[in-house]
């Protein structure tokens, strides 16, 4: 039997995971940029829809004992986080008037930029 993607209860965010469930800010941010603004609502409209249960079960489990299933959960509700400044302000995937993605260079740890 192979491991849940997410855990009980999540199954109908489980479309969501290949694309958004990422463990760093860059590689949220690159799908955010790479998804389209339909997309990127849909998946912002089921995870607002979904956020209290969320943070209600990862609020269950402490950070140190999270299994795998638990962890793309916390991922998926920080990608909503990373989409929503795209739906709620610029209504497109990145920022208008401003840097273009490719030329910024993130950082996800204090001194390792990311490529």
């Amino acid at each position: 039997m192979s491991e849940p993607l997410l855990p009980n209860g999540f199954e109908d965010l489980e479309p969501f995971v290949e694309t958004w469930a990422k463990s760093d800010f860059a590689a949220r941010y690159q799908a955010r940029i790479n998804s389209t603004m339909p997309q990127i609502k849909t998946f912002y409209e089921t995870m607002m829809q979904a956020m209290e249960r969320c943070a209600t079960h990862l609020e269950a489990v402490a950070v140190g004992e999270m299994s795998p299933a638990d962890r793309r959960l916390l991922y998926l509700t920080y990608a909503a986080m990373n989409v929503s400044p795209a739906v709620e302000l610029y209504q497109q995937p990145d920022v208008w008037l401003g840097f273009e993605a490719h030329r910024l260079q993130l950082i996800d740890h204090i001194g390792t930029a990311v490529p």
